[in-house]
């Protein structure tokens, strides 16, 4: 699946590149659903490799008050604590 999966994840990087978000460079919709996105490839063990954008976009969603707030009160497994440390 993975290898269906990362030609679409590829095309998401570089759209993501020299911006933070996908649409405008501006938070939306489309930002909050592509972390749900990226939250799978930690719970499937797939793998950021060859997709920086991608996985600086993860971390900075991480970053945001409302997305650390929420993953520290839904806990393990959606906060993946143990995977990221």
């Amino acid at each position: 699946m993975y290898k269906r999966v990362l030609p679409r994840l590829k095309f998401v990087d570089q759209k993501l590149n020299q911006q933070d978000y996908m649409v405008n460079n501006q938070f939306s919709v489309l930002d909050a659903y592509l972390f749900v996105m990226t939250n799978w490839i930690y719970r499937l063990d797939y793998s950021f490799k060859d997709l920086n954008n991608l996985k600086r976009f993860d971390s900075n969603m991480r970053k945001r008050s409302a997305v650390s707030k929420v993953l520290s009160q839904e806990g393990k497994p959606h906060s993946l604590q143990e995977k990221r440390n």
